[in-house]
């Protein structure tokens, strides 16, 4: 497929970091060390994109200060980079959430004991470069207080059942399920997400096996998830549309989000970056060929 013309006569789509070379639809310039390491006309070039795509958190809020949008989102980059700014925005707008505290410093941490029992999870504040640990003694501890400073602790509820749903753009682009304690070992099953939105009960997906929809407090104003679901799949329902208001809340626009429940209740557990594939029951989708899609079709005209 040949390239659009890069002319005032077409939107013109600019990518930086790797994702949609190709995609016709976008000339892709590649991440560089400075703004400076772009010539004049790459530069005049973003300038006049109605889009940038993945700036990179090296140059999102140089675009943002300049009005200029991008995807993914300013908002996006931040909360997908950072434990602390999600979780000041999942209390913030009351979704319910596992417990979870940051302890900062030798003097906090020494104090983890009285507000957690083992087993459980010990995570730095950056996504990025500190994955989850469950601690399970005062040795996984120790070494966890000493990587991470502050040191994030979350409790790990008796999961039935755990659910990401990957959102590129403004919808969900899939869905998965994992069954039983939570077990990664055990695989997550791919779901029907057009089942999921309307809470089809007949497909082979999360339909029938809960009746409080994001908890029993209000999820953060826009679904009214204290309401009983109505019929079979109708939490789910509610939890879908719950994500759906929290992307349109908190602008964002590339995110995967991972729910569980316990018992009829529903947490959001974490936020974290899409992958770059994903299974659907129709086969494998890819980020960047999903996002090119979009971008043919008009999503960000």
């Amino acid at each position: 497929m040949e390239r659009q013309p890069l002319s005032a006569a077409h939107p013109v789509y600019v990518a930086l970091a790797r994702g949609l070379e190709s995609c016709a639809a976008v000339l892709t310039l590649g991440l560089r060390e400075s703004m400076g390491a772009y010539s004049a006309q790459e530069r005049d070039l973003l300038r006049d994109a109605r889009v940038v795509f993945f700036p990179s958190i090296r140059f999102v809020d140089v675009l943002e200060a300049t009005g200029k949008r991008t995807f993914p989102s300013p908002s996006t980059y931040r909360f997908q980079r950072s434990r602390l700014q999600q979780e000041l925005l999942i209390r913030y707008l009351g979704i319910p959430h596992p417990r979870t505290r940051f302890y900062f410093g030798a003097g906090q941490k020494r104090h983890i004991f009285e507000g957690f029992e083992y087993p459980f999870l010990a995570m730095g504040p950056g996504h990025v470069s500190s994955p989850p640990r469950i601690v399970r003694n005062a040795d996984d501890l120790g070494l966890a207080c000493r990587a991470f400073n502050p040191v994030v602790i979350q409790e790990i509820p008796p999961w039935d059942e755990r659910l990401r749903l990957i959102c590129v753009g403004d919808a969900c682009a899939g869905a998965l399920r994992l069954r039983g304690g939570g077990s990664e070992a055990a695989g997550w099953e791919p779901v029907d997400i057009e089942a999921m939105r309307t809470g089809d009960a007949r497909a082979d997906g999360l339909a029938g096996r809960s009746d409080t929809a994001a908890g029993s407090t209000g999820a953060h104003g826009h679904t009214g998830s204290r309401k009983r679901a109505a019929g079979r799949g109708g939490a789910e329902v509610a939890v879908f549309r719950s994500t759906h208001d929290l992307m349109k809340t908190a602008g964002l626009d590339d995110m995967v989000f991972e729910w569980a429940r316990a018992g009829t209740c529903w947490y959001l557990v974490r936020m974290e970056r899409p992958p770059s594939t994903w299974l659907t029951p129709a086969g494998r989708v890819h980020h960047g060929r999903h996002l090119c899609k979009l971008i043919q079709s008009g999503t960000f005209s």
